[in-house]
């Protein structure tokens, strides 16, 4: 400041720098905000679009009572092994395909904390429903 009280010449000089930094700011705040509104819109649909391409799985209930089935088929059988008429007939009935629980498998497959817990449930039904823990032959 000046000793009359007004602003030296480089006083104006940085105040206008900082006037003019402040409007470029401004500026370039605005046309960002405009870029990420106009970017909305396709950052939704890009969201839907990938939540849409995950593949439906059958419900963890219906995977764990299809498996019983299935199981429980297969002890009751002569042999080791389900046949593939007594398979057919488990999955036509509960109306379950052997691709949904693949499915299902790709999906939680990589959670080994949700296989481990779902794999417990499915022995706990078997082991209610045959009355004895599941072994294999």
């Amino acid at each position: 400041m000046s000793a009359s009280g007004g602003l030296r010449s480089e006083d104006r000089s940085g105040t206008g720098r900082e006037a003019r930094a402040a409007v470029a700011r401004h500026r370039v705040r605005r046309r960002v905000r405009g870029a990420a509104r106009a970017l909305l819109p396709a950052a939704v649909l890009l969201t839907v679009a990938v939540c849409e391409e995950a593949p439906d799985s059958i419900s963890r209930q219906e995977f764990v009572n299809t498996y019983v089935a299935l199981r429980t088929a297969e002890l009751s059988g002569n042999s080791a092994v389900i046949t593939a008429r007594a398979r057919d007939s488990v999955l036509a009935a509960r109306g379950v395909s052997e691709e949904d629980l693949v499915t299902f498998a790709d999906v939680h497959g990589d959670d080994p904390v949700y296989m481990a817990e779902l794999w417990g449930e499915v022995a706990d039904s078997l082991e209610q429903f045959t009355g004895r823990p599941d072994t294999a032959r």
